[in-house]
């Protein structure tokens, strides 16, 4: 016996843990006109973004200890501190991962004299580990010795990420500092009164095997005595997707539709709500299916729908990351059954419709619809042959149900 033919297109997605570069969002600073015990920088904000990362970085003179840093009220981490002739330079960090909304609050510097402080946030960071490469440059210069006119740190690093860098620097005769070509200038302040106390932060892209941060001091005098720490570090660049899809597809089977798909990696993975619709348009909810959270294997996933709709269904996978945010798989599309029990003929027809089966009994009900799912005729009359003859020409749904699936025919009416 001839097998009716099933209708199914496919659109696959296939995903790679490709890296997304780094990415600067925002920066701020401040100076003073002299030393103080608390500096703030008011309002900072961090926009809405994934994988977001705070970076902070304080200066502080007379050989104290390095001030505590907090963003709304969360201490920041220490990354690297030195301390040359009295001028310390600290470098702090904060992971703040993802937020549907924008977080904005004060970063506050605590300790003993403190002259500057500034702050930069970034996004598509990794969450894990994010940052490495770190490596300082420190110098007192005192008596006959020269204070160098540049300063310059390498920081190992990689395509995609992004090295920023943070200089603290008093020196007589000094009138200014400037980033070096290449790499941007992100926050500049001064400590106006003596000891004048310039900090600077910069950024740029990362390349591998490793990038060169330089400082340009600009200078009215030779500079006999002066004191700067420069800090680098890499900021690592997090992935592109926190559930990387292999595939998505489904076939029809016996008992329904069976849907399929893998992933590659997921990453804080709540699940797959399964969605279906008649039109590609307007989506309904049928299941959902756990993730496996934070994983670097493959993961197989199967889901059957029993329940079908006549004619069109189209299905897609809406995954929902535990903070909420969510993405949608492309769509799939599947029309009708396998028939590989049932034929219907001819097709197309100007009349009698013939149906066959290995196991006719088993039938149950034959219904007609049309392209818009409104029931046209049925019958419970099984004796091998349906009549079309009097609808006008056009395209129908013929169902005829069994007693355990229903089998579907695009019928075309001459």
């Amino acid at each position: 016996m001839k097998k009716s033919t099933t209708i199914l297109m496919l659109l696959m997605m296939s995903s790679h843990l490709v890296a997304q570069a780094v990415v600067i969002n925002n920066r701020a600073g401040v100076g003073t006109t002299t030393s103080v015990s608390v500096m703030t920088i008011s309002s900072f904000q961090v926009p809405a973004n994934n994988n977001r990362l705070l970076v902070a970085c304080a200066v502080n003179t007379v050989n104290q200890n390095a001030p505590s840093v907090t963003y709304d009220g969360t201490t920041m981490t220490q990354i690297m501190t030195d301390v040359e002739g009295g001028l310390r330079t600290t470098l702090y960090y904060l992971v703040l991962g993802s937020n549907a909304s924008a977080t904005t609050a004060n970063i506050v510097a605590s300790g003993l004299n403190i002259t500057n402080l500034g702050a930069i946030s970034f996004h598509n960071v990794n969450q894990g580990t994010p940052y490495d490469g770190q490596t300082t440059n420190p110098l007192f210069a005192t008596g006959m010795a020269t204070v160098p006119t540049t300063s310059s740190v390498n920081v190992a690093s990689s395509s995609n990420d992004m090295v920023c860098d943070c200089i603290g620097i008093n020196a007589n005769g000094l009138t200014g500092i400037a980033a070096n070509a290449g790499q941007t200038q992100e926050v500049q302040t001064t400590k106006t009164n003596s000891p004048v106390v310039y900090m600077g932060m910069s950024s740029q892209s990362g390349a591998s095997p490793n990038v060169n941060m330089t400082w340009n001091f600009s200078t009215g005098t030779t500079l006999g005595t002066g004191q700067f720490v420069q800090h680098g570090i890499n900021i690592r660049s997090s992935t592109t997707l926190p559930v990387a899809l292999t595939y998505f597809k489904g076939q029809a089977i016996k008992n329904g539709n069976q849907l399929l798909w893998q992933t590659a990696s997921e990453h804080n993975n709540k699940g797959f709500y399964i969605q279906r619709s008649k039109d590609g348009v307007k989506w309904q909810d049928l299941a959902f299916e756990s993730g496996k959270g934070t994983t670097l294997m493959a993961n197989n996933y199967e889901w059957v729908d029993n329940d079908l709709m006549l004619g069109y269904n189209y299905y897609r996978l809406k995954q929902v990351d535990n903070d909420g945010s969510f993405k949608f798989s492309p769509v799939i599309l599947i029309i009708g059954g396998k028939n590989d029990k049932i034929l219907v003929y001819p097709n197309p027809t100007s009349g009698d419709l013939f149906y066959e089966s290995d196991d006719l009994k088993s039938v149950e009900r034959i219904q007609l619809y049309d392209t818009m799912g409104k029931l046209l005729q049925e019958t419970t009359n099984i004796n091998g042959k349906f009549s079309i003859a009097h609808l006008p020409s056009g395209l129908y749904w013929l169902l005829i149900k069994t007693n355990n699936r229903n089998f579907y025919e695009r019928i075309v009416k001459q």
